[in-house]
């Protein structure tokens, strides 16, 4: 349970850190795009974290959002068989139009098999993220 807090409270003092020393608007301060693909991504583990898949949706891309409406995604997110308890950005890197954020998620699956009713566990999930018209969209795996 401490690794949950922690890691849950790594990801906010991130966010906060860069929201309060930068401005995600045009001009001097300009973020890096792996700044702000940084920025969404700790602000979609949280939407991730709470469970609050509303949250998750606008940060889809326009491809994904093309076939799945919001009501659907909500539906498919909240019929997973695992829950994420916490995690933290452990790499990113961007190359032109496309950026990959690994995250180290702490997870509890819950199981069919009888006596075992969940267990939890952790590992690193690649989040990918496209560029288009100067926005950064999450593009959600299969």
């Amino acid at each position: 349970m401490k690794m949950i807090k922690w890691l849950i409270a790594a990801a906010v003092i991130t966010a906060a850190l860069y929201m309060g020393s930068k401005t995600l608007t045009q001009g001097e301060s300009q973020l890096s795009d792996v700044e702000v693909v940084e920025i969404k991504s700790v602000a979609w583990l949280k939407a991730m974290v709470a469970q609050e898949w509303e949250k998750t949706y606008p940060f889809t891309s326009p491809g994904y959002r093309s076939g799945v409406n919001q009501t659907q995604h909500i539906v498919k997110m909240a019929s997973r068989r695992v829950s994420w308890l916490g995690g933290e950005i452990i790499s990113s890197q961007c190359d032109g139009e496309a950026c990959r954020v690994d995250i180290r998620v702490v997870f509890k699956l819950y199981s069919p098999v009888r006596g075992v009713t969940s267990f939890e566990s952790f590992e690193v999930v690649h989040v990918n993220w496209v560029k288009l018209n100067n926005e950064w969209w999450l593009v959600p795996g299969k």
